[in-house]
């Protein structure tokens, strides 16, 4: 398939890059996934006005590379799901330096490479995950860090091992074990060693620069356009132990790293299922709010949700079908304005021909990949 069939032409005016900084939300339910939509501003930003024979206002011809940050799907994943619907090759782009992608699955997942945070690194903003045994060595021995190496390093004697709970608590508040292991980077490929907010920053940071590298050395060329996509950040409210310091600290990292040089515009996926949303759409009188005790991660799911919606410029919702399961139709999807919205950008909108209203459109994603956006009762022409 082409990435111009891989395109609904219903969408294709909200995938365009808008003409100043902003951020998008996409939030999706069970059995409703949002990959798809962040798959279709990836495949509208890599194929570029030239692919489709249009040219906008705001940018145009202009050459736009994309940093892929992802919490869900890995690599392998994403490059197979982007070549089966678009026939696009994501590993070309990242060696023509128009794409970087960083996986935040493979590091936040290693069991072996977990320790518990102190208060003082949730306080700073950088929440490791645990280390193993072997990173952790007696009292008056220099702490190292995990080897991330693919081949096993040589058995250290057993006597060099921490036989307890205190030396962790001394050598976690060890400068050289909270730094943030960096792997080398291979055609644009990063990986998260740990789910620390600073190795995220520093690590996006470096992904920004690998694709603005050739852009921003040529003289003659425009200047560089990049698309920051973030799949499933709020994973690391579910994984960390206190997700009120997590909630904040990650939020405005969202925040800091929509404002990087050459970043043009941040899409966000976040979860929105109605567990844990309930704290901020639920409407409780008292004797129901008694009974009702939300947990720490609904409450600051919740908010961080509506904090996102509160910065985003255009917020698209997924959902189920009211009615069940139909083979035609596989959810609804509303796409409103977000907080961000203002009055000054309706004369904006009517250019790019993007309505300052909300719009409900069905769709139906088919097994080959493809999607059809639709207008209710249109009988899936889309």
């Amino acid at each position: 398939m082409s990435a111009e069939k891989a395109l609904p032409p219903l969408l294709t005016q909200y995938l365009r890059l808008p003409p100043e900084v902003s951020l998008s939300l996409v939030t999706s339910v069970l059995g409703a996934s949002a990959n798809w939509v962040l798959e279709r501003y990836l495949i509208a930003a890599l194929a570029g006005p030239s692919r489709h024979g249009e040219e906008t206002e705001a940018g145009a011809g202009e050459d736009t590379r994309v940093v892929l940050v992802s919490w869900m799907s890995n690599w392998d994943s994403w490059r197979t799901e982007i070549r089966r619907t678009s026939g696009l090759d994501i590993a070309k782009l990242a060696q023509q330096h128009r794409f970087a992608f960083v996986d935040g699955l493979t590091g936040l997942l290693d069991s072996s490479n977990h320790r518990v945070p102190t208060k003082e690194e949730y306080s700073s903003g950088e929440i490791p995950i645990k280390q193993s045994p072997q990173s952790i060595r007696s009292p008056g021995t220099t702490p190292t860090v995990l080897n991330m190496s693919p081949i096993d390093p040589a058995p250290r004697k057993q006597g060099n091992l921490s036989p307890g709970p205190p030396e962790l608590k001394q050598d976690s508040r060890s400068a050289s074990i909270r730094r943030p292991v960096k792997l080398p980077a291979e055609n644009g490929r990063y990986v998260l060693s740990s789910d620390s907010l600073i190795s995220l920053e520093n690590t996006t940071l470096r992904a920004k620069e690998f694709v603005t590298a050739t852009q921003a050395s040529s003289e003659d060329s425009k200047e560089p356009r990049v698309l920051l996509i973030l799949d499933q950040p709020d994973l690391l409210l579910s994984t960390t132990q206190d997700p009120s310091k997590c909630f904040p600290a990650l939020l405005s990292t969202i925040t800091a790293l929509s404002q990087l040089q050459y970043v043009q515009a941040t899409v966000v996926g976040v979860g929105a299922d109605p567990h844990l949303t309930a704290a901020a759409t639920a409407e409780l009188d008292r004797e129901e709010a008694a009974i009702r005790a939300f947990s720490p991660l609904e409450s600051h799911h919740s908010a961080f949700l509506m904090s996102l919606a509160h910065r985003a410029r255009v917020v698209f919702q997924l959902r189920r079908l009211e009615s069940g399961w139909a083979s035609d139709v596989s959810g609804v999807l509303r796409v409103s304005p977000g907080g961000a919205w203002d009055s000054g950008d309706e004369e904006v909108a009517s250019n790019e021909g993007v309505e300052g209203q909300e719009k409900e459109m069905l769709y139906c994603v088919k097994a080959d990949g493809s999607v059809k956006v639709f207008e209710r009762g249109a009988g899936g022409v889309g």
